[in-house]
């Protein structure tokens, strides 16, 4: 448990306290957070970071329903946990590894978990989306830690999930740093074996778009997100072929897909 006095001064440093933030608020990075992180307890920051590997997707979906801009990455929470885990390092690096491994495999939080071990990772993807100062692991220790995410996210159960994470976009690309993009191809083409499976499974894959009058739009970049796919699988061309079958109980969720490209389109959305 992290103790009542650490949990005061985190709440200084931020703009709610953790138990705050399990209720709906956002954690805000302050700039001598790694000043506060330096002067707490180990056992304090083992605390706060299972916190975070426990209930990371209990917290951010809260963010999610509260605010329809909500970005996973507004929360703070991964900066912050890495930041713990860097001087975790320092002190207790064999523990720290230990408990990383534990976690990773029975953690709660499977969404928080992906993202963060993209983050870990970091160092062995240069065309990694977001640079990050990450903590100083070992090549060794670095590819240890991406075998047991990539087990964990090889699990059934977890698989079996995909078409209902939320934020499936960024997950997948988790996936794809932490394991491979023909792993990744190989689970959307599983999934997607059916064509409403494969329009439901679109429609988990758009983005959310927030314009500069601050309207939020789902969008599907079909060309971006068409790396995911086998050659053979294109999925405009799918889709094309769909539309001429014109099956009308695909109607609707082929209609819900085709606006949200056409949102993506330059000047063909609100812009």
């Amino acid at each position: 448990m992290i103790k009542r006095e650490f949990i005061g001064y985190l709440t200084a440093q931020f703009t709610m306290s953790i138990r705050q933030a399990y209720r709906w608020t956002v954690f805000y990075y302050q700039p001598d957070t790694p000043r506060v992180i330096a002067e707490a307890k180990s056992k304090q920051l083992f605390g706060l970071l299972n916190f975070f590997f426990q209930q990371g997707d209990v917290v951010e979906a809260k963010f999610e329903v509260r605010d329809p801009f909500y970005r996973p990455q507004e929360s703070g929470t991964r900066a912050l946990a890495l930041q713990l885990t860097k001087q975790l390092l320092i002190e207790d690096r064999t523990p720290l590894c230990t408990f990383l491994e534990v976690k990773i495999k029975k953690g709660e939080a499977l969404r928080w978990i992906a993202r963060f071990g993209q983050s870990l990772l970091t160092p062995l993807q240069p065309k990694s989306m977001e640079p990050h100062d990450v903590p100083s692991f070992s090549a060794s220790e670095l590819n240890t830690l991406r075998r047991l995410l990539a087990g964990r996210m090889d699990n059934d159960d977890v698989k079996n999930q995909l078409l209902h994470i939320p934020h499936l976009l960024s997950y997948l690309y988790a996936r794809r740093d932490i394991a491979s993009l023909d792993v990744v191809k190989e689970r959307i083409a599983n999934v997607s074996q059916t064509d409403a499976d494969f329009l439901q499974l679109l429609l988990a894959i758009r983005n959310t778009l927030i314009t500069g009058d601050r309207e939020a739009y789902r969008i599907l970049e079909i060309e971006i997100i068409a790396v995911f796919f086998d050659e053979e699988a294109d999925p405009a061309q799918r889709l094309e072929k769909l539309a001429e079958a014109n099956n009308p109980s695909l109607s609707r969720p082929l209609a819900d897909v085709n606006e949200a490209i056409r949102l993506a389109a330059p000047f063909g959305g609100p812009f």
